[in-house]
Order: C-alpha cells, then sequence, then structure tokens
C-alpha cells in the first residue's frame, strides 16, 4: 500500500504544472485525498497557481476509527469546498466550526429506474445459482463480505428467519471477500444449506435483487448504501439493521431499521405475512429514491456547486 501512495506522490510532483492547469481537481476517497493535499502544499511552497480543490467526503456514518475521522477533518481543511454524502452530528459540528469552508449536503444518486428486468433474466438468475423451485419467497442482501459491514450478523438475522418460517422462504447472500467462509461455516452449522445460498460475486446485482422478497441493508442512522438504494429501484422492500445506537426506531423513517438483530428479523417475519404491507412500503421507497436518489439530480447540484467555487461565491 505504500508503494501505491510513494508511487502516487512521485506522479503529482511530476504533473504538478499539469494539475496546476485545470479548473477543479475533485477528490473522492482515501487515495486522491491524501494525494490531493500533497499537490495543495507544493502549489503553496513553489507559489503557483492553484485550481479549485473540491471533495467528495463518502464516509459519514462508516464505522471508523476516530484518529482516521480527526485526519479526515483536518484534510478537509486544505479543500476550497467539500461535499458530503450524508450529515451526521461529527460533521454538522465540523460544518459549524469552519464557515468560511464551502460545504454541501449531496447525496449519492443512481441511475434512472430500469424496466428491462424481465421474469426471464430472473427465471435464469434462479437457475444459475441453484435457487430451488420451491424459494418463492426470498429474502436477501447483495454486498462485500467484509469485518466492517458485519456479514455474520447479517447471516445470523436471516438464519433466525428461515428457522421460524415456511420451507418456501429462501435466503440470498450475494458477494465476495474474506468473511464469506465464516458466513458458510455458520450455515452449515445451522443445517440450512438447502436453504441459503451465497452465489459469490454476481455481473447483475438488480436481478438478484428482483428476485427478493425482502431486502435486508445496514443504516447508520437514516444513512444507507448505494445497493439498498438500486433494491429500491428494483421495487424491493428494504429493512435495516441499525448501526447508530443513539438512533431511535420509527415507522415514519423511509427504512424502517433496529439496533437489535431479533427486532429485525421480528420485522422480517411480520412483513412476509403481510404481502399488501409489503407492497405499500416497496411503493413508498421506490417514489423516495426516485424523488431524491437519481444520478441526474446529483449532477445539476454539483454542477451548481462547481460554478459557486468558479464564480468564487
Amino acid at each position: 500500500m505504500f508503494q501505491r501512495y510513494f508511487t502516487g506522490v512521485r506522479w503529482v510532483l511530476k504533473n504538478n504544472m499539469w494539475l496546476s492547469g485545470r479548473q477543479i481537481i475533485h477528490l473522492h476517497l482515501t487515495y486522491a485525498a491524501i494525494l490531493g493535499t500533497v499537490f495543495r502544499l507544493w502549489v503553496f511552497l513553489r507559489q503557483l497557481k492553484c485550481p479549485v480543490v473540491f471533495e467528495t467526503y463518502h464516509a459519514v456514518g462508516m464505522k471508523i476509527k476516530k484518529s482516521k475521522r480527526a485526519l479526515s477533518a483536518w484534510n478537509l481543511r486544505l479543500r476550497d469546498g467539500v461535499a458530503f454524502i450524508a450529515l451526521d452530528a461529527f460533521w454538522r459540528d465540523f460544518i459549524n466550526r469552519y464557515p468560511e469552508l464551502l460545504c454541501v449536503h449531496i447525496p449519492n444518486g443512481i441511475d434512472s429506474p430500469v424496466d428491462d428486468l424481465f421474469q426471464d433474466n430472473i427465471e435464469a438468475f434462479r437457475v444459475q445459482t441453484g435457487l430451488p423451485e420451491t424459494a418463492n419467497r426470498i429474502i436477501g442482501t447483495v454486498g462485500q463480505f467484509r469485518a466492517d459491514r458485519s456479514p455474520q450478523e447479517i447471516a445470523k438475522i436471516l438464519i433466525t428467519v428461515l428457522k421460524q418460517s415456511q420451507p418456501n422462504v429462501h435466503a440470498l447472500m450475494c458477494g465476495s471477500g474474506p468473511e464469506l467462509v465464516h458466513v458458510a461455516e455458520l450455515i452449515h452449522k445451522e443445517g440450512l444449506q438447502s436453504r441459503f445460498t451465497l452465489p459469490g460475486l454476481i455481473k447483475e446485482p438488480r436481478v438478484a435483487m428482483a428476485a427478493m422478497s425482502v431486502y435486508l441493508t445496514i443504516n447508520v442512522g437514516e444513512i444507507t448504501g448505494i445497493a439498498a438504494l438500486e433494491a429500491a429501484l428494483c421495487g424491493v422492500p428494504i429493512v435495516a439493521l441499525q448501526f447508530d445506537s443513539c438512533h431511535e426506531c420509527s415507522d415514519s423513517s423511509w427504512i424502517w431499521s433496529h439496533v437489535k438483530s431479533d427486532e429485525v428479523s421480528k420485522r422480517i417475519l411480520s412483513l412476509l405475512d403481510a404481502p399488501e404491507q409489503l407492497a405499500a412500503i416497496a411503493r413508498m421507497q421506490r417514489e423516495y429514491v426516485v424523488s431524491n436518489h437519481l444520478a441526474e439530480g446529483m449532477y445539476r447540484r454539483y454542477l451548481a456547486i462547481y460554478r459557486c467555487l468558479l464564480d468564487g461565491t
């Protein structure tokens, strides 16, 4: 990893004049953020003309060390502007402490709704992944099997639902990562291999989502991930395990969530027995995403911020 950063720093120093000729340098994620700071310090020392340096900060609500979050906050002070994909108490306080820094909230945007998820696609996916024909109600998720995303906790919720439901209910967790082997061990221990499918990486996540009856995700407060937004566009109702222990469970939230795994399992079980309620939730959540999280709206917000930065307003 250090070799990669070293190579990146060398590239920035070698191409600093070219970078200085850009109007805007837009940074994403840790690697770019560090290199962006190196560039900013370089042009300061050389007294070169510096373009606008702007960063989108993606880690709001993530489980990261306080020291890393503090480093991010220091780093962001060296920007001309910052876009947060979400806001929490820490970053709201940051914005208040640095009013001279142009900070905006621009939620993640995803592609417009797709209408080509024909039943044939879903059936082909079911065959390819080995889903049994008797599985007419599928609960599941799509994501990386990393420890910070608690895939074992997610699997335990799905296992609890399976143990308290009829054989036609099936669980599906798509994705891969270091935690996959541990999830497979949990399923084997419970003897649920025939009712729980782990297909690994998949090419078309939306087809997998469209095959589901309930999608399980992780929320931090009101913050959810890209995959959950895509599931909503597929018309799949979403339930979340809540990572923020201070967040109060509320039926008014666009995604119902709870910090206790048992409560999440109970919620899924109750919804599986209420198809009309499931359909109503799916419609509401899809409408919310269309109104608030499409890529076109995100694109317009970024263009407006670029103009403000270039105009110096």
